[in-house]
């Protein structure tokens, strides 16, 4: 399946945006008070796409009120997300 990094998407009737930045120093970002995805231009199409679905993981927790997240399950539950979305059929 041909996956394409949305610019907006919504969670519990909110519009989160999600947008590319040059030089930025993680892979990705979320901002939770804005509801706001940044990732790192300059990535390789895959790792946006990995790094994305790792931030919609922390946008999912933050919209339902946990603000404590375990990187290493963050980071885990992406790849999985990213892996189940790229290879429907």
């Amino acid at each position: 399946m041909r996956f394409k990094i949305p610019s907006t998407f919504q969670l519990a009737g909110i519009v989160w945006t999600v947008e590319e930045v040059p030089g930025l120093e993680d892979l990705g970002l979320t901002h939770r008070d804005s509801q706001l995805i940044q990732l790192q231009a300059g990535a390789t199409k895959q790792t946006k796409e990995i790094a994305f679905f790792h931030e919609i993981v922390h946008a999912i927790k933050y919209t339902m009120g946990e603000d404590d997240h375990d990187e290493i399950h963050t980071d885990a539950l992406g790849h999985l997300l990213h892996q189940v979305i790229t290879t429907m059929k």
